[in-house]
């Protein structure tokens, strides 16, 4: 065979290997509880390697651009201690559902039961504060600890292979159920202040920076804003806190600085 044949022969070899796969992970719009946004989180098999009566197992980690609540596992997945992970948040060894309500983090490790078909599955429901936001699972370097070779994470184990560095978003755009909620983050307090007062008597279109949550009414920033503050003032949907909230003495000097920038406003 000459060098020629040997080379087609060698391409056609790449072209008809089939190219490799892996499990894939997914998150999904879980519905809403009360204030509260629910994200739903699966893992489907590869199904170029699936084999039936098998189980998988799982490490994903999960950033959240907002205030979580918590979450549960789904019964199919093993949480007694048996699918322990290399949390890169902690970087200690966890198992089942940890997250961080400080740092908005996630962290899941677990085990499949058997999968009869190579379908998704629920992991985990979700939940954070407020209605929408994002959710992003995955990107961390992982150094195992014990030792062994770093990985990037979000890991899916089928069949003994470790398939790592899986990663993933999705956005879900805000809904404030509170109509001082200037910001969007679920509760009204100081930030939304600063946003009102920045912008008073400011002209609407456009709508402020930064105002993403209750929206502005034409043809201006002003009192209805302020009234829809004051009716909301330190209200949070999904039971979230706040903190260093004015007196309602503070409230009355805010109303008179607003009328006083109104008046000056209006002198240019």
């Amino acid at each position: 065979m000459s060098w020629k044949s040997l080379v087609i022969t060698g391409l056609l070899c790449v072209v008809a290997s089939p190219a490799l796969a892996a499990p894939t992970i997914s998150l999904a719009n879980g519905g809403t509880n009360g204030g509260n946004q629910l994200w739903t989180l699966s893992v489907t098999p590869d199904v170029a390697s699936f084999v039936a009566s098998t189980s998988l197992a799982v490490e994903i980690p999960l950033t959240f651009s907002g205030n979580i609540v918590g979450g549960s596992t789904a019964a199919f997945w093993n949480v007694n201690g048996t699918n322990p992970g290399n949390n890169p948040f902690t970087g200690t060894v966890t198992n089942g559902l940890v997250f961080d309500t400080v740092g908005d983090t996630f962290f899941i490790a677990a085990g499949s039961e058997l999968f009869a078909s190579a379908t998704a599955s629920v992991i985990a429901t979700l939940e954070t504060v407020g209605l929408g936001g994002t959710m992003t699972f995955g990107g961390q370097l992982v150094t195992p600890v014990g030792g062994g070779p770093s990985y990037t994470a979000a890991r899916v184990a089928q069949n003994g292979a470790n398939n790592d560095g899986l990663t993933g978003s999705l956005n879900i755009p805000g809904v404030s159920l509170l109509a001082g909620d200037f910001d969007g983050n679920g509760s009204v307090g100081n930030s939304d202040l600063t946003l009102l007062l920045d912008n008073w008597a400011g002209v609407v279109p456009p709508v402020p920076a930064g105002w993403t949550g209750s929206q502005p009414t034409a043809p201006g920033v002003g009192n209805d804003e302020l009234t829809a503050l004051l009716d909301t003032w330190a209200q949070s949907q999904g039971g979230g806190s706040l903190s260093a909230v004015p007196e309602p003495a503070s409230l009355a000097l805010v109303f008179l600085g607003c009328a006083g920038l109104g008046l000056a406003r209006r002198r240019k």
